[in-house]
């Protein structure tokens, strides 16, 4: 469900970009790391970085579910990410670095590509979240929720940046301990079939 999750985050995002800015941007799921930036006229680097996964113990169903997954206990994940920008840098012709100005235009364009999706739309889902009720619903984490961000960036080697918190819930059936997915599905059919 991962896999989907971080398509259908960059599906909402390239959506909302305009093309010319999409050609310059290349979009990673790794973490940030603590390599230097990359070099001038590289393309901007936007990292969508998978920091936590937890059950949302707010929305925690003690009841099963009843219909096409009988016994089949519901919960709710929390996927949460941080974004950030980052640029190789370069110069106007005044010789002031843009760099940094470039980064946070980035995500703000990230942001306004997010923020109208506090549900998101079933015609972007990607995967296994097409099959799945309710959607995921998504929001920018506020400040009193985050852990600690000064031991990321130490831990990475660089100076605190501006970045988005990014949190998406979604449903998460199991049954018997294994996560059901639509490929477990298809091999339980295969082998009663």
């Amino acid at each position: 469900m991962i896999g989907d999750l971080n398509k259908t985050i960059k599906t909402l995002i390239i959506n909302a970009l305009p093309k010319d800015l999409v050609a310059q941007i290349k979009i990673t799921f790794s973490a940030p790391d603590k390599l230097s930036p990359p070099p001038a006229g590289a393309p901007l680097l936007l990292y969508i970085f998978l920091y936590c996964i937890r059950e949302n113990l707010e929305l925690r169903e003690s009841t099963y579910l009843t219909g096409s997954k009988p016994n089949t206990p519901l919960i709710y994940i929390d996927y949460s990410y941080l974004l950030t920008a980052w640029c190789g840098g370069g110069s106007d012709s005044s010789g002031t670095d843009n760099s940094t100005q470039e980064e946070h235009d980035l995500l703000n364009r990230t942001l306004q590509a997010l923020l109208p999706y506090p549900t998101w739309p079933s015609n972007l889902l990607q995967g296994e979240l097409a099959t799945i009720q309710p959607p995921p619903s998504a929001h920018i984490v506020q400040a009193d929720h985050l852990q600690s961000m000064d031991e990321f960036w130490s831990a990475i080697g660089k100076p605190p940046k501006a970045a988005l918190h990014y949190t998406v819930t979604a449903p998460f059936y199991y049954q018997t301990g294994k996560a059901l997915s639509s490929t477990s599905n298809t091999a339980q059919q295969t082998q009663q079939g």
